[in-house]
């Protein structure tokens, strides 16, 4: 007697995205993730995952590569018809394991493997890592048979993935390089009870991503520069070419930008370097 076919009926919620998250490591329904973005580039072709299990109970996770476009204001859209202008990386990419079961305090090493191509062009390619959790229970309860679908020669099974974590996973293919440039900066007046904002944009030109730190500081006459707005790990994917960004000023409850000052707004690799790398600033002057 064959055997009935098997349809698989995946029910998932909203992965959630850690892509300009700041710290070294993503905790999220019980799995801590270290790193939080991954990138393969010169003769380094495999990076490592160490993925932790800190809930009380078992939890199985399933890894695959999910594909993302970003508009200007930092929002992600599935990409559901890859293009070549797409340049995603999970053609190239190998992963192991997909699948895995983590006893409570039990850690695991997910590798990813970059495989180069003889006609790969030059350049940066991105995909998306994404581990999503399977209710495991509801799993094997809807591949028991018994529910009477066995005479159709069907049987369904509802896969219910309870929530999952997505992390960018960069290859730099030959020579890459990028700059960027501060401008159309502007303060928004904020409404009601909320504090101002500072918007402005950040261009970038080359072939690779940029990815560092925001520090806005207050620049006074005879006074030390004061810190307004710090932003870690915000990232200028490519293919764009420019992201806006608006952040709310962290003053002093009832107090204002002095009329005269300035303020400083610098993108860095690394603010918590002693002395980080630059990649662009820019100046405003609040007017008199």
């Amino acid at each position: 007697m064959s055997k009935p076919a098997v349809n698989l009926l995946y029910s998932v919620i909203p992965l959630i995205l850690f892509i300009g998250w700041a710290g070294t490591a993503i905790a999220q329904g019980g799995l801590l993730l270290t790193p939080k973005r991954i990138v393969l580039e010169g003769r380094k072709n495999v990076g490592e995952l160490n993925l932790l299990n800190v809930s009380d109970e078992p939890l199985t996770y399933v890894a695959s590569f999910v594909e993302y476009a970003v508009s200007p204001e930092g929002q992600y859209r599935t990409i559901d018809t890859l293009r070549e202008e797409d340049r995603a990386a999970s053609p190239y990419l190998r992963l192991f394991p997909r699948r895995f079961t983590l006893q409570p305090g039990e850690s695991q090493t997910l590798r990813v493997q970059f495989r180069s191509r003889p006609d790969l062009a030059p350049g940066e390619y991105r995909s998306h890592l994404s581990f999503r959790q399977v209710d495991t229970q509801q799993e094997a309860a809807a591949r028991n048979p018994g529910t009477g679908q066995e005479e159709s020669g069907e049987i369904g099974v509802s896969i219910s993935m309870l929530f999952g974590i997505t992390i960018p996973v960069i290859v730099r293919h030959g020579e890459t390089s990028a700059s960027a440039a501060i401008d159309s900066l502007r303060l928004i007046p904020g409404e009601e009870d909320e504090p101002s904002k500072l918007g402005f944009r950040v261009n970038r030109s080359g072939n690779q991503s940029l990815h560092g730190d925001f520090l806005v500081e207050l620049l006074q006459p005879d006074k030390k520069p004061e810190a307004i707005i710090k932003r870690k790990g915000m990232t200028l994917f490519t293919p764009n070419l420019f992201r806006n960004f608006t952040f709310p000023l962290d003053l002093a409850e009832g107090t204002a930008l002095p009329p005269g000052s300035q303020l400083r707004i610098r993108f860095m690799e690394d603010m918590d370097k002693r002395k980080p790398t630059v990649y662009a600033e820019a100046l405003y002057d609040i007017p008199k």
